[in-house]
């Protein structure tokens, strides 16, 4: 809806004031005495001109529109009633960004004096003290409003400021991560290569007038291949190495911060693990326990591990809202941990319900690999 004469910033809002400026005419143009009908529309059109005045300018034009506003609701509570001044609600800086110091003030000023005129003149005596009539708590959420609304804009705008930083953070963390990856596979797998080369060259060499020693130096290129696959492993899995404890350890600080029980059970089960593969266990169970932080609104989450039958589980419950089944199947998160239990030659079983999420990791031990 393209209303060129409405502020592009207000037009959230357009609704709302819609159904308001509704009322407001339904009200003037209703009540029941001899005042002109003709000065009625009028009256109002002006105010809502001077209304569309104030969401353009916010210098002391904006205090002038609101002050020849203000004297017309005064007008209006005097021939008609003082309840309308319930919509003088339109110049009370619902989301502009007019200065506090001096047009807001000064608005506010006028708003007082305005509702203290009509007081005076227009609320019939028998409804005692202006504390005691309806004017008073119109007045007070009158002057609240400007400073509530600005206070619910300006978080919203330091929440869009730290999740812009936390972008920003997690794009340099990505880049050092790849440069770190970049070094970490030059120095090592780099020179195994290298090595590769040069024997299979002396392999392609004696292979007519020496074969034996073709046969032994393609033995060598593939045990170098053998080595190289382990260091691809190493590199990709333990470029940083994370052990379980740690991680638990992590999560309890991380979930302290939200109030959320967080209990931990079995820490002392987990048996002697190869670097690789407990990094690949305390990464799962990071995913996991981030996804419980941000997204289940928990109020508990435990962490258990045990050994049984040559296998090692590890298992995060929460009582959360869950997700949907097509989350579990699609998101990236899952996904990252199913592939790292997959490398570890394990398997990882995720549960959702409305009632909470269960994620089992299970993986084999007693193996050489796993050790």
């Amino acid at each position: 809806m393209d209303v060129s004469f409405y502020p592009n910033y207000a037009k959230r809002f357009l609704l709302f004031e819609l159904v308001s400026i509704v009322f407001f005419f339904f009200n003037v143009l209703t009540y029941d005495n001899d005042f002109s009908f003709v000065w009625r529309i009028l009256i109002v059109l002006v105010i809502l001109a001077l209304y569309l005045g104030t969401l353009w300018y916010f210098d002391m034009r904006y205090v002038l529109f609101s002050a020849l506003a203000f004297l017309l609701f005064i007008l209006l509570a005097f021939v008609l009633h003082y309840y309308l001044l319930i919509f003088m609600i339109f110049f009370t800086d619902f989301y502009r960004k007019v200065p506090i110091v001096p047009m807001l003030l000064c608005q506010q000023a006028l708003l007082v004096v305005t509702h203290w005129v009509v007081y005076v003149g227009a609320v019939p005596p028998a409804d005692g003290a202006y504390v005691s009539t309806v004017l008073f708590p119109i007045l007070i959420i009158q002057l609240l409003i400007p400073y509530v609304s600005r206070s619910v804009i300006r978080a919203k705008e330091l929440q869009r400021e730290l999740e812009d930083t936390q972008s920003q953070l997690d794009v340099y963390i990505q880049e050092e991560e790849r440069n770190r990856i970049a070094r970490e596979l030059h120095d090592t797998l780099g020179h195994t290569l290298t090595m590769m080369k040069v024997k299979s060259e002396l392999a392609l060499r004696f292979i007519d007038h020496d074969p034996e020693r073709a046969k032994a130096e393609m033995n060598d290129v593939l045990q170098t291949t053998r080595f190289a696959s382990k260091q691809v492993r190493e590199v990709v899995t333990t470029l940083r190495y994370t052990s379980i404890k740690e991680e638990v350890m992590h999560a309890e600080q991380l979930f302290q911060t939200n109030k959320t029980t967080f209990k931990s059970d079995g820490i002392a089960n987990v048996p002697e693990l190869s670097d690789v593969i407990e990094t690949m266990i305390a990464q799962s169970l990071r995913e996991a326990l981030l996804n419980v932080y941000k997204h289940s609104e928990a109020s508990e989450v435990s962490v258990s591990f045990y050994t049984e039958q040559q296998s090692f589980t590890s298992r995060v419950v929460d009582n959360g809202n869950g997700f949907e089944q097509q989350l579990i199947q699609a998101g990236n998160g899952m996904n990252s941990i199913r592939e790292r239990m997959k490398l570890a030659k394990g398997n990882a079983v995720i549960d959702s319900t409305p009632k909470g999420t269960v994620v089992t990791l299970v993986i084999p031990i007693g193996n050489e690999e796993n050790k």
